[in-house]
């Protein structure tokens, strides 16, 4: 099984994976060379000590003095205890300082600048991708003779077809969650692309499957959207489908989140007036190629010109997405207790029962949609 471990360069912090069996080897970070010491098989984590027991009681809200979890009134100086007359107590603050959520705009702001940093992963992602659209489709082409048995033949090409767009997908989601980790973890350097490991990229596209069912489908919970994304990014867990806490959540931070998403349709928006600057340039082109050739030899000219322009929109259209999963980490890095609020697990029951409900909240709208129509 490969080792897995993190950059011990604190600017780069890329995961590496070295070779079972290469523990306590030198070995260099693929990304900022760094040279470290491959680790070994992780050292239990000592026993924390149980922390001392708290003193039963309640702090006087006025001259600190410990009182009887009873008592109504301080005896030093006269202060009310509102537990005890039968207010509810004061909830903690879920966030930071009107500052950290100044920050977080101006990070998000700021993202762009990260973005253009990604452009080599990215041309590389978009390069590696074609390549494995055209494996997945050879693998495609080779059960296609299986229709000819019915439908178990069928079956058997749609089920492969459907695990080939999942690790395509899956290929994306894993670099996009790279930038939101990044985000996360104050790192400001692009990440690598991802390794072909085809178990874990069929598992990401999965998952990403999953949040399209529970959090786009529906439409009502696409709001949550944001939300569910960070929590992927910090615990790559069932807890991303958590749909009670996303909504909990939303409903104490509305101003954030809706400033999280002006940030998120802002720079849609940017991408998709620069995709739009390249059909138009495409077609201007196009214009001029036609005019001034004929026949076969100006059809492959556009031909060969429309592929130049698929690859530059596809690294733009990538490009928008890690500037908006770095948004979606600058959340959670600026707002720190509230990835603090998330439950410790979410059962396989748990996940089941959401998705059975998203599915069955989505039969409803469309068909009261469509009936509408």
């Amino acid at each position: 099984m490969p080792i897995s471990f993190r950059c011990c360069n604190p600017d780069c912090r890329q995961i590496v994976k070295a070779p079972d069996g290469t523990e306590g080897r030198k070995a260099r970070c693929p990304i900022c060379k760094t040279p470290q010491t491959i680790p070994g098989a992780a050292e239990p984590e000592p026993i924390p000590l149980a922390p001392p027991a708290k003193p039963e009681g309640v702090v006087c809200g006025d001259c600190g003095t410990m009182l009887p979890s009873k008592a109504t009134l301080c005896g030093q100086c006269g202060w009310v205890n509102p537990a005890a007359m039968g207010a509810p107590p004061t909830p903690a603050p879920v966030f930071v300082s009107r500052e950290a959520n100044g920050a977080f705009v101006g990070e998000c702001l700021k993202a762009p600048a990260y973005g253009l940093s990604n452009l080599a992963s990215l041309t590389k992602l978009v390069i590696y991708s074609i390549g494995l659209t055209m494996a997945v489709g050879m693998i495609r082409g080779f059960f296609e003779w299986l229709i000819f048995f019915g439908f178990i033949g069928i079956a058997i090409v749609v089920l492969v077809t459907l695990a080939g767009n999942l690790v395509i997908s899956g290929y994306f989601l894993r670099f996009y969650l790279d930038c939101a980790i990044s985000s996360l973890e104050g790192v400001n350097q692009a990440p690598d692309v991802p390794e072909f490991d085809m178990k874990e990229l069929f598992v990401t596209g999965l998952q990403g499957m999953g949040l399209f069912c529970v959090y786009l489908l529906p439409i009502v919970t696409i709001p949550l959207l944001p939300l569910a994304l960070l929590v992927w990014a910090f615990s790559n867990d069932r807890r991303m489908f958590d749909v009670g806490w996303t909504l909990r959540t939303a409903l104490k931070i509305p101003g954030r989140l809706a400033t999280l998403w002006l940030m998120l349709l802002l720079w849609g928006v940017v991408g998709g007036l620069a995709i739009l600057g390249i059909v138009m340039l495409y077609l201007t082109a196009g214009l001029a190629l036609v005019a001034g050739s004929s026949g076969f030899s100006a059809f492959l000219l556009l031909l060969l010109l429309w592929g130049v322009v698929g690859f530059f929109i596809s690294v733009v259209y990538h490009t928008i997405m890690a500037i908006q999963f770095r948004c979606v980490g600058m959340l959670g890095r600026f707002h720190q207790s509230l990835l603090d609020t998330l439950p410790e697990s979410t059962t396989g029951a748990q996940t089941a029962g959401v998705l059975i409900g998203a599915i069955v909240c989505t039969v409803v709208i469309w068909g009261t949609i469509f009936w509408s129509l």
